[in-house]
């Protein structure tokens, strides 16, 4: 992973860049200035992640926020995030669902065909019932969409928004932030994504896991 992160890695097994059928979620990892902790950069991944299956669409991992790298001599640009390998570990994911999701620098990548790169969406901000909808976060490129849900919006809501009509002709939706749960009834599937995202650090030591 960290020499697809840094664009060094080219091997294109299974059309991993070139495919242009393929379908993409991609989505900010904010914060909406509250406090931020690795349980929630993983609640949003796994909504992500949720999104990714109902709609079979694979999911371009953000940066994530740094918590407590700094002293290490690899991290030398904090402002700019970590990658996935700086808090997740990266085998246990794969275990399960390699194939399934892409660096954050995917769209960047050269063998990434251009019909994919211009085909995305403008940036989406969900949010459920109760909630504010951020003015002054909601950039005017931003499509804001409510729900009626309060806690949970379900699957059959997300299908109707993003799997059929406007949205679903774009091959990346670009999401505003994933600050919201999913209704998803799978829960065995529920419990193996949980587990996947085991905490790790940049070297990737298990006896840190």
């Amino acid at each position: 992973m960290r020499f697809k992160e840094v664009g060094l890695w080219s091997y294109d097994e299974k059309r991993y860049f070139t495919n242009t059928s393929q379908k993409y979620i991609t989505y900010d990892n904010l914060d909406f200035g509250q406090q931020t902790s690795p349980d929630s950069d993983k609640s949003s991944l796994i909504t992500a992640m949720i999104l990714g299956r109902i709609l079979n669409r694979i999911v371009i991992l953000p940066k994530f926020n740094c918590y407590g790298c700094a002293n290490m001599p690899v991290c030398k640009r904090v402002d700019n995030g970590c990658a996935f390998n700086a808090l997740f570990h990266v085998k246990s994911l794969d275990s399960h669902f390699s194939g399934q999701y892409r660096e954050h620098t995917f769209l960047k990548h050269p063998k990434v065909p251009d019909t994919i790169k211009s085909s995305t969406s403008p940036k989406i901000h969900m949010f459920t019932r109760g909630k504010k909808d951020y003015d002054g976060l909601a950039l005017s490129d931003t499509i804001r969409i409510g729900t009626k849900d309060k806690n949970m919006i379900s699957s059959e809501f997300i299908i109707s928004k993003f799997g059929q009509g406007f949205f679903s002709e774009f091959a990346v939706l670009r999401f505003h932030s994933l600050d919201f749960n999913i209704h998803f009834e799978n829960r065995s599937w529920i419990s193996t994504i949980n587990d996947s995202l085991r905490p790790c650090n940049y070297r990737q030591d298990p006896r840190v896991m």
